[in-house]
């Protein structure tokens, strides 16, 4: 039999019959596995997250702007610019400036 798509190995199974004890058996071990297969790539991600803190990593993207850079792109713009204007003194796009505007908005 020769698979129906590249990536299929010719010698898997194509259908368990599931009206069987075999075949529920089948997969109930096929569920069994990949569920512990799941939790072992959970465990292993968080021991390797806490190993980075514990070596002070920080995950996630670093900010485009320092916070001298925020600071005077929230002065900009209540000194009257741009939400466009201010984005383009400090070589970000208009969205960052949003969200920075955005967050300080809510936290005060």
């Amino acid at each position: 039999m020769s698979p129906t798509h590249p990536w299929q190995e010719p010698h898997a199974p194509q259908h368990l019959d599931t009206s069987t004890s075999e075949g529920r058996l089948m997969v109930g071990i096929l569920s069994a596995l990949a569920q512990q297969e799941l939790e072992t790539i959970q465990e292993r991600t968080r021991v390797g997250l806490e190993h980075a803190r514990a070596q002070g990593r920080v995950g996630g993207r670093p900010p485009k702007l320092s916070p001298a850079q925020r600071a005077a792109a929230l002065a900009a713009l209540r000194g009257g610019l741009s939400v466009a204007e201010v984005a383009t003194l400090h070589g970000v796009s208009r969205w960052t400036i949003t969200r920075l505007r955005d967050a300080t908005s809510r936290e005060e």
